[in-house]
């Protein structure tokens, strides 16, 4: 029986970045998320679950709270 290859993917730092870019960043990880909070136009990633730097299996759901406002 092959081995089989166990495959992971670092989640990306997302924190303090437009949501628009955040999205895009996931999908060329390719990773999937939910959003939450403020989605108004101008919003940004205020946090993220999984924590940046973990590595997940592909196509995990990672989950960003999100603000309008000026970023820290």
């Amino acid at each position: 029986m092959p081995e089989e290859k166990m495959i992971s993917v670092g989640v990306p730092y997302l924190l303090n970045e437009p949501v628009i870019v955040a999205e895009k960043e996931l999908k060329s990880a390719g990773l999937s998320w939910t959003l939450a909070g403020d989605l108004r136009q101008g919003a940004y990633v205020k946090s993220q679950s999984p924590f940046p730097g973990v590595f997940v299996p592909p196509r995990t759901k990672i989950h960003l709270f999100c603000e309008v406002g000026p970023t820290p």
